[in-house]
């Protein structure tokens, strides 16, 4: 998927970030963060496909692969917002990330949002992972009033995220 970035000021391509390379040992990150219109800063990545939830307990590996999934990418996350919120106040520098995002001095009116896109989903799947990433990331969501969104291919180019 290619995504579309109108701003390079608002985005921090943390994944490949000088930032990133530094940190990395053990941790994961989004494909990138950006402020997008009426300062919503959006923690973005980006997946091929999902494991179903109404077969995880078909088998024990079906199990595993289904917790793996869901951990890393609530790591990820989390990882991600813990780099940006620490940088931005001053313990890991700022070097990569776009001057607009840089210059938040408070999050009061900044919305942030953890947004997941998998290409290959049908629409009828979105409402279930949203539900256990909601779940997984309860406490984050709860204390900095964090949404998830989640939207397949079709979804997100209707939005604009994606170029098709």
């Amino acid at each position: 998927m290619d995504f579309v970035i109108s701003d390079r000021s608002r985005l921090f391509y943390i994944e490949n970030s000088g930032l990133y390379e530094k940190l990395k040992g053990g941790i994961r990150t989004t494909e990138y963060i950006y402020l997008g219109k009426k300062d919503v800063l959006q923690f973005v990545e980006a997946k091929t496909t999902c494991p179903n939830s109404n077969n995880k307990e078909e088998s024990k590996e079906k199990e595993i692969k289904y917790n793996r999934y869901y951990r890393e990418l609530c790591q990820k996350y989390t990882d991600s917002f813990n780099i940006l919120t620490a940088s931005l106040l001053g313990k890991n520098g700022i070097e990569d990330i776009g001057e607009k995002i840089s210059a938040i001095r408070s999050m009061e009116n900044i919305q942030i949002r953890f947004l997941l896109v998998i290409k290959n989903a049908e629409e009828t799947w979105l409402s279930g992972v949203k539900a256990e990433l909601e779940y997984r990331l309860f406490s984050l969501r709860k204390i900095w009033k964090i949404d998830v969104q989640v939207l397949n291919e079709e979804l997100a180019y209707k939005k604009g995220i994606i170029k098709v």
